[in-house]
């Protein structure tokens, strides 16, 4: 990785470091659950820590997948400053204050931020490509860690990234570009068709309203 991304990796290990030792994601949680938004289903047990699992899991990735793009982007020939700007910003937010280890809720938040922005840019280039620029699905991961962020933090988040996205409106490739870009993309693909979902790794489902809600899986 570039030294941005083993630097946005080091935060990330502190922070669950941190966490490990001292629980303020999973107290925080624990705080959430009642207002848990009822069609999303819990596995068994303790809600808090598979929560809180679910964020380290969200978080973790994101210096992979935003290195990814990064080289699919430069591989197509398309700018990767505006998504540079972002890594900037988030990384200078997830440092944390100075003699202090990063705590995992500003990084959840930063974290969401990156999913949001490369589900946007996803989106975009996806016709272009005819396949997703990365093998990720997250409606469902990014539906549960808005629950457990500020809601106003997360709608300015969303109208951001939709911006950030229209950067990548109406890009037209040419044929080169397409090839670089699909053997760039070969590199990655060691399962083609296998959409990692964060959330469903982990047992959450979102209910359907056909579904009976019992009192076991809502909060």
């Amino acid at each position: 990785m570039y030294n941005q991304y083993r630097q946005m990796q080091r935060n990330i290990d502190l922070a669950v470091m941190r966490e490990r030792e001292q629980g303020d994601f999973r107290q925080a949680v624990l705080g959430r659950l009642t207002g848990l938004h009822r069609s999303i289903q819990l596995p068994e047990g303790d809600s808090a820590l598979h929560l809180t699992c679910f964020a380290i899991r969200y978080v973790r990735v994101v210096p992979r997948w935003l290195h990814q793009l990064q080289q699919l982007l430069e591989a197509a020939g398309i700018d990767f400053q505006p998504l540079q700007e972002m890594i900037d910003k988030g990384l200078a937010a997830m440092s944390g204050a100075a003699g202090t280890r990063p705590d995992l809720g500003a990084l959840a938040q930063e974290a969401y931020f990156s999913h949001r922005a490369m589900e946007e840019v996803n989106d975009r280039l996806h016709p272009l490509c005819g396949s997703p620029l990365l093998p990720m699905d997250p409606l469902l991961s990014n539906l549960i860690m808005r629950e457990l962020l500020d809601e106003q933090r997360c709608e300015e988040t969303d109208n951001h990234c939709w911006h950030l996205g229209r950067v990548f409106a109406d890009l037209e490739f040419s044929s080169d570009r397409v090839v670089a870009l699909f053997l760039c993309q070969q590199k990655f693909n060691e399962s083609p068709g296998d959409w990692p979902d964060l959330a469903e790794g982990l047992q959450f489902r979102l209910l359907t309203p056909d579904f009976s809600l019992s009192s076991d899986s809502v909060h």
